[in-house]
């Protein structure tokens, strides 16, 4: 694994859906109450942005067709989701968010 520092652990707030650029790439950070979550920001129904979407406890909603996924797992919580979230996996060190990118 390559971790890399994204973001600042006090800057990510609960419950809110932020976007990072690691390299090529967008990733949605959501902080839970035990833990930081990491997916491509991407919703595999359409590619809308998923930060741009809701979080409802660990559920996340695509804002742009409602689409529907847990973000601890990234399954779809309605069978209609093509696929599942891209997750990588992430840690908290030295006041910082890392991602394994």
């Amino acid at each position: 694994m390559a971790f890399r520092a994204v973001l600042a652990s006090d800057s990510l707030p609960p419950g809110k859906p932020t976007v990072v650029q690691v390299g090529d790439e967008q990733l949605c950070l959501v902080r839970l109450p035990d833990e930081v979550v990491a997916f491509v920001d991407r919703c595999p129904h359409r590619g809308a942005p998923l930060s741009e979407g809701t979080l409802d406890g660990t559920v996340l909603t695509c804002f742009r067709h409602t689409w529907q996924f847990d973000v601890r797992t990234g399954v779809p919580v309605r069978l209609r989701a093509p696929d599942r979230l891209d997750l990588r996996a992430t840690r908290e060190r030295d006041g910082c968010i890392e991602v394994d990118a």
